[in-house]
C-alpha cells in the first residue's frame, strides 16, 4: 500500500511539474517584450522629475507612443516650409542620435528592474527522470523539486527547496522507496547614377560589415527568445570501474554503471532572460539604424564622387579642346610670321597661350585622375595591387 502510495505521489508531482513547464513555456516572446516595456516605463514614470522637463517622446521606436507624444507628419509640407514645432517633431521622431539616447534610457531602466528583482521572491522548479543500470540491477527513477529564494536588504539570503525523489529497482532485492528532503539555503563616365548606387551598395565592404552586424543582431534575438522556454537536457555517462561510487538515490554502492536520462528546469523565473531579450531587440534596432545611416552615407559619397567625376571629365574635355585651339593658333602664327604678316610679339603671345593651355590640360587630367580614383574607391570597385598600383 505504501509502495502504491509512493508511486502515485511521485506521478502526481511529475505531472504537476510537466504542467507547470508547459504553462510557463506558453508565453510568447512578444508577451515578454510587452511586460518588459510595462515594467520599464513604470519605473521611468515614477523616477521622472519636473526638473527633467516635459516627459514627451521618450519611448523607443518599437513601442506604442505616449498619448502626449508629438504628432509627426510623414512628409514635408508642399510649401517646403516647416514651423519650429514641426521641425522639433521631425527631429525627435527621426534623429538617430536622439533614438539612441532614448534606448540608453530604456536599458538603464532595464538594469534597475533586474537589480530590484534580486530582492524579490524568486520561484524555481526542477525535474529529473532517468534509467540506471549496473552489473546486477536496473532502476528507473524520478526527482522533482520546487522552492523559492529571496535576498534581504541586509544581504541575507533566504532559500527554500523541497525535493521528492523516487526510485524503483527493476531487478535485484532492493525495494522501491520515496525520500522527502527539505533544505534551506581617363575613361568617360558612361553609366547612370542608379547603376553607380547599385554597384556601391553591392560592393562596399564597410556596408557589408554593417549588414552582417544586422544579421548577427537578428540571430541574437532568436537565441534570446529561445531562453524563455524550459530547459531540457539529455544526460548520460559510464562510470570508471576502478572507482567506487554510491548512488545517491538508491544508496547502493555501484562498481560499474551506465546511465542515461533527461534533466529539466521550469521557466518560472525569466526576468534576466526577459531583460536580455529586450536588449537584443534594442540592439537589433540600433544596428538597423546604423546600417541605414551607412547606406545614406554611402549614397551621399557616391553621388558626390559621381558628380565630381562628371565635372572633372567635362573640364578635362574643355581643356583638351582649348589645347588643340592653342596649338592651331601657334602653328598659324608661325606661318603668318614666315609670310611677314605677324611679328615676334604675336608668336610669343601664341606660345604663351599654348603653354597655359598645356598647363591647364595637365591640371585637368590630374584632377580627372583623382576624381576617377575617388569614384572607384567610393563605389567599392577600386582594387590596390601588392605593388601599390590600382586596378578596377
Amino acid at each position: 500500500m505504501i509502495y502504491n502510495l509512493d508511486k502515485k505521489l511521485i506521478c502526481l508531482l511529475l505531472c504537476w511539474l510537466v504542467c507547470l513547464c508547459v504553462l510557463a513555456g506558453c508565453r510568447s516572446p512578444e508577451e515578454y517584450k510587452v511586460e518588459a516595456d510595462k515594467q520599464v516605463y513604470n519605473i521611468i514614470d515614477k523616477k521622472w522629475s519636473k526638473d527633467f522637463g516635459s516627459k514627451v517622446n521618450y519611448k523607443i521606436s518599437d513601442t506604442e507612443p505616449a498619448p502626449n507624444a508629438l504628432k509627426v507628419e510623414k512628409a514635408v509640407p508642399a510649401s517646403g516650409i516647416l514651423t519650429l514645432p514641426q521641425a522639433v517633431a521631425l527631429a525627435t521622431a527621426h534623429n538617430r542620435q536622439y533614438q539612441t539616447e532614448k534606448e540608453l534610457l530604456y536599458t538603464m531602466a532595464l538594469d534597475l528592474r533586474l537589480s530590484r528583482h534580486d530582492f524579490e521572491r524568486q520561484f524555481f522548479g526542477h525535474g529529473f527522470g532517468g534509467y540506471n543500470k549496473n552489473d546486477d540491477d536496473e532502476a528507473v527513477g524520478g526527482q522533482g523539486s520546487a522552492g523559492f529564494m529571496q535576498l534581504l536588504a541586509d544581504g541575507a539570503l533566504i532559500s527554500t527547496n523541497v525535493t521528492l525523489a523516487w526510485v524503483e529497482i527493476l531487478t535485484g532485492d532492493l525495494r522501491s522507496g520515496l525520500a522527502a528532503l527539505s533544505a534551506m539555503g581617363q575613361i568617360m563616365p558612361d553609366f547612370s547614377e542608379v547603376e553607380v548606387l547599385e554597384t556601391a551598395l553591392a560592393r562596399r565592404l564597410d556596408l557589408a560589415n554593417s549588414r552582417d552586424a544586422v544579421d548577427d543582431a537578428e540571430r541574437k534575438v532568436v537565441v534570446a527568445a529561445d531562453g524563455f522556454g524550459a530547459d531540457l537536457n539529455l544526460v548520460g555517462g559510464i562510470s570508471d570501474p576502478s572507482k567506487r561510487r554510491t548512488d545517491l538515490i538508491s544508496l547502493k554502492e555501484l562498481e560499474r554503471e551506465a546511465f542515461v536520462g533527461l534533466e529539466g528546469s521550469l521557466p518560472l523565473d525569466r526576468v534576466a532572460e526577459q531583460n536580455i531579450y529586450r536588449k537584443t531587440l534594442i540592439l537589433r534596432s540600433q544596428q538597423q539604424r546604423f546600417y541605414e545611416e551607412a547606406v545614406d552615407l554611402v549614397k551621399l559619397e557616391v553621388r558626390g564622387a559621381w558628380r565630381d567625376l562628371n565635372e572633372a571629365a567635362e573640364r578635362h574635355q574643355i581643356q583638351l579642346d582649348n589645347l588643340e585651339l592653342a596649338k592651331k593658333r601657334f602653328e598659324n602664327t608661325m606661318l603668318l610670321l614666315q609670310y611677314g604678316r605677324a611679328n615676334t610679339r604675336d608668336v610669343l603671345d601664341a606660345q604663351e597661350d599654348l603653354f597655359d593651355a598645356q598647363n591647364a590640360a595637365t591640371v585637368a587630367v590630374v584632377d580627372y585622375t583623382i576624381a576617377t580614383l575617388n569614384f572607384y574607391r567610393d563605389t567599392g570597385v577600386l582594387a590596390v595591387r601588392p605593388d601599390g598600383m590600382w586596378q578596377r
